[in-house]
């Protein structure tokens, strides 16, 4: 966990301070330093119309230190070249992953999207995992998101704390391992065709490498598994009718679940009729 380490005061802030807090503003996800929205601040010091601002340093198990909020006041007070009121806070972090916690819930003058909070957690993860694109990480961890623990998807209604997607990478890193290979693959690197890889992972990882790679090559692909990689070159899987949304991400996954069954039973299909599925597949753990 992390904890408050001093008594939190309105104090003045120098510009000679303020240099030194942007000297630690590299954490990893801190978002770009934008010069007209601190040149904003500036001019509203110079016109007596700023609040004070608000400052917070974060240390690492590892001693270091971080600014963790506050970057655009520590340009902004540079720019006025005078002291100014501010609030400065330390906090003590327990674990790495504390620090990426604190650091996404600083979102009062700008909110930490996902891709903030996944790129901070990436600096602490596994090596293995801290050397991924970003958006494989992401993908993975809002399909991650959808299947839950087991083969029974939810598509809509489970809101989220932005900071579980991570989590759940942390949790699954052997999964995100296995989809990493097919990252640079455009028609796979999709969240509802990511869930379907990674339910059918589980299922049976020895076929699911045999199936998802054919998928991703082309090499020797024919039958049915040809037919589902058309559809999802073309971007087709799903068909029209399905529009976007939960609704699409379902009949995505839906298609490639069937076809996976079709795979593991040896048989032959040439489409998938969603309209006469009762429920969400689950996918087939052993061939037939």
């Amino acid at each position: 966990m992390f904890k408050l380490t001093n008594q939190i005061q309105v104090r003045n802030v120098t510009p000679e301070e303020a240099r030194e807090l942007l000297a630690i503003n590299n954490f990893p996800g801190q978002r770009r330093l934008h010069p007209l929205k601190a040149r904003h601040y500036a001019d509203l010091m110079h016109s007596r119309r700023m609040r004070p601002v608000e400052f917070s340093i974060m240390t690492l198990p590892c001693g270091s230190k971080y600014l963790a909020n506050g970057q655009h006041c520590a340009q902004a007070i540079i720019l006025h070249g005078k002291p100014f009121p501010a609030t400065v806070s330390h906090w003590k972090c327990e674990t790495n992953e504390d620090a990426w916690h604190l650091f996404a819930s600083f979102d009062v003058h700008g909110t930490r999207t996902e891709q903030h909070i996944m790129c901070a957690a990436r600096g602490f993860f596994n090596e293995g995992l801290q050397e991924m694109p970003l958006r494989t990480l992401q993908c993975c961890g809002s399909a991650l998101h959808i299947l839950g623990d087991g083969d029974s998807p939810r598509f809509s209604g489970q809101p989220t704390h932005k900071e579980r997607k991570p989590e759940l990478v942390i949790e699954n890193e052997d999964a995100v391992i296995w989809v990493h290979q097919f990252s640079d693959e455009r028609h796979l690197m999709k969240v509802p065709v990511v869930a379907a890889m990674i339910a059918t992972w589980r299922a049976n990882a020895e076929e699911a490498q045999s199936f998802w790679w054919a998928l991703k090559t082309g090499d020797n692909i024919r039958g049915s598994t040809r037919t589902l990689r058309d559809q999802l070159l073309k971007n087709e899987v799903g068909g029209s009718a399905t529009g976007g949304g939960p609704d699409r991400a379902k009949a995505i996954y839906s298609v490639c679940v069937a076809f996976w069954n079709t795979f593991m039973r040896g048989e032959e299909r040439r489409s998938v009729k969603l309209a006469t599925m009762k429920e969400v597949p689950a996918p087939d753990k052993f061939r037939k």
